[in-house]
């Protein structure tokens, strides 16, 4: 006995409208052997190249990963220390991977599904305040 496949249109009655909505299409598999690919431009360039985790010691940057810094993004402090023996770095709340491009002080936080780079002002040493912008928006940076 075969059974013949019906495609049927469901029909919504929303607040006087009427609205055809077609039959759920299944996504394609996936193949069977395909690698994951990277979430993100950054992610890619991590994993295809050993990040560069440290930066001149006079620079923001290396003072930021030398020193620590003290970031505080929507009402919340995160104290962050880094490790750059292993890219590592970590807050009371959170850690991950970081590396450095340039001016730009990138972080990999898996945990909270962050993956991104800010860039930092030149000039600044321990103790100096300042903004910067993230992908979560404006934060205020203390180096330790």
């Amino acid at each position: 006995m075969r059974i013949a496949a019906i495609t049927a249109t469901v029909v919504i009655l929303a607040a006087g409208a009427v609205y055809a909505q077609p039959p759920a299409t299944p996504a394609p598999a996936a193949p069977a052997a395909s690698p994951a690919a990277p979430a993100s431009p950054a992610a890619a360039a991590l994993a295809t190249a050993k990040p560069v985790t440290t930066a001149p010691v006079d620079s923001t940057l290396g003072q930021i990963i030398a020193k620590g810094m003290t970031m505080n993004l929507a009402d919340m402090e995160f104290i962050f220390s880094f490790k750059p023996a292993d890219g590592t770095f970590e807050t009371a709340a959170f850690a991950g991977k970081y590396w450095v491009e340039a001016s730009k002080l990138c972080l990999d936080i898996p945990d909270v599904g962050y993956n991104a780079c800010s860039d930092y002002p030149a000039g600044k040493k321990s103790g100096d305040k300042f903004g910067i912008e993230t992908a979560n928006g404006a934060a205020d940076v203390k180096i330790n």
